[in-house]
């Protein structure tokens, strides 16, 4: 009787996380701007890609893999809509390996079985939600900051050389992906060499070539920062800082004081989780959920900082790669409390947030369809159209930014041109990644 109530409410997790999977894949939008830079960058050569990306902000590794990733599958030369398509289930690729990357390091940690569908219930939260799908850099970095982890863990238990090379490897990795990444793999073993007393040595060393393995991007990344005094994209928001979690996309869907009401909510949520897991879970567990919670949150106050005293550089999108990670790690306290008969508000919380969250992006889904449907409607209308000079001074710029990605053939002509061309760390760059725009 007992073994058939367990099997039950295994069906029941099972069914709930699976349940994720199609309302997540409903992100698979075609408005996004972010989308069309890298896209655009992807049109060109892999040395003209690290050369236009050293006038941009980010490490160039993600184009360079998916450049290759395109190439290898033929995408490179299907149209820009099957591009897209293609772009963002890569993305989503690797967020499912990431979260079979964790279900290793959880069930190596816990010493049980931990149901995979389980995992997916992090796609609901709006960090994940947005970014596991965008074709940028965030999934990738998640899945080396992973990776890192799970090396870190297997080298403090067997002590094997193998297991710290790969972990310097992948932290390396990480930080040709993106710079907030780099500092997260870094404090990723700067934690660890403080934290073990026996093996400090094979820390110190690993620290020592994470940053040589950096160091051909070292001098092209404070030309980066130089360049931040006299022209930089992000703006002072407090808004953006309160919603470290849920991202100012949510403030645009539910209005800011409403979206920083619902993240000072969920930290407190993940407060009374962090307590809760302390203290039910193994030492060992403990020790590595404390490192992720530590760099976490140590990532996000370094950012403010930053941020307030010198220039805005920090946003929610930015911890992605630690973030995610950290929420997979609150899992098996919700699983304990969705398999016991305990009537713990968050065990109720748990489950209303996937019902709310499957209805949620389900809604959001019909609203990118009809997006989706509005924008290939434009484009065709643009395409037929005789008329080779496109005037889109009433355009939004994703619109505008969108369109010249889509249709490649006709020339762009807007007045606000200097206002889009700042949407890239440099004109240089924007004239090169969007070359039919051009300013009135």
């Amino acid at each position: 009787m007992l073994k058939s109530i367990k099997q039950h409410k295994k069906a029941i997790i099972y069914c709930l996380g699976l349940l994720l999977f199609v309302p997540w894949i409903f992100r698979l939008n075609l408005g996004n701007p972010d989308d069309t830079f890298t896209l655009r960058m992807l049109q060109h050569s892999i040395p003209q890609i690290i050369h236009l990306d050293s006038l941009d902000v980010h490490p160039p590794l993600y184009y360079i893999i998916l450049k290759l990733f395109f190439n290898v599958t033929f995408i490179s030369h299907a149209s820009p809509f099957i591009q897209i398509i293609a772009g963002r289930l890569f993305s989503a690729l690797i967020f499912l390996i990431t979260l079979f990357v964790m279900r290793v390091v959880l069930e190596k940690l816990l010493n049980k079985h931990v149901p995979f569908a389980l995992t997916l219930s992090v796609c609901l939260l709006p960090t994940i939600l947005w970014y596991s799908t965008d074709i940028r850099m965030y999934s990738l970095s998640a899945l080396f900051i992973a990776c890192e982890l799970n090396s870190i863990i297997n080298f403090n238990r067997d002590h094997q050389v193998k297991d710290i090379i790969l972990a310097t490897l992948f932290a390396a990795l990480g930080a040709w992906t993106h710079y907030f990444t780099a500092i997260i793999a870094g404090l990723m073993l700067l934690y660890s060499f403080i934290m073990n007393k026996k093996r400090k040595i094979s820390y110190l060393i690993s620290g020592i070539c994470f940053f040589i393995l950096f160091t051909p991007w070292l001098k092209v990344s404070m030309d980066q920062v130089a360049s931040v005094d006299h022209s930089y994209w992000i703006k002072n928001q407090l808004a953006e800082y309160l919603n470290a979690f849920c991202y100012s996309r949510l403030s645009g869907i539910i209005g800011n004081k409403l979206a920083c009401c619902f993240s000072i909510l969920f930290i407190g949520c993940l407060l009374y989780t962090a307590f809760k897991t302390l203290k039910t879970f193994s030492q060992e567990f403990r020790k590595y959920y404390m490192m992720i919670s530590v760099i976490l949150f140590g990532t996000i106050i370094l950012g403010f900082i930053l941020s307030i005293l010198i220039r805005p550089i920090f946003q929610a999108r930015y911890v992605y790669g630690i973030s995610m990670i950290y929420f997979v790690m609150n899992l098996p306290l919700i699983q304990k409390l969705l398999t016991t008969h305990s009537n713990s508000i968050i065990k109720w919380g748990f489950l209303g947030m996937i019902s709310i969250g499957v209805l949620f992006n389900l809604a959001l889904g019909a609203v990118n369809s009809v997006k989706n449907v509005k924008i290939v409607q434009n484009v065709s209308q643009i395409k037929k159209s005789s008329v080779t000079q496109i005037n889109c001074d009433n355009e939004l710029k994703p619109v505008t930014l969108m369109n010249s990605y889509l249709v490649q053939d006709k020339t762009f002509v807007t007045k606000h041109y200097d206002e889009l061309s700042d949407t890239c760390q440099s004109k240089v760059l924007f004239k090169s990644i969007y070359p039919n725009i051009k300013d009135r």
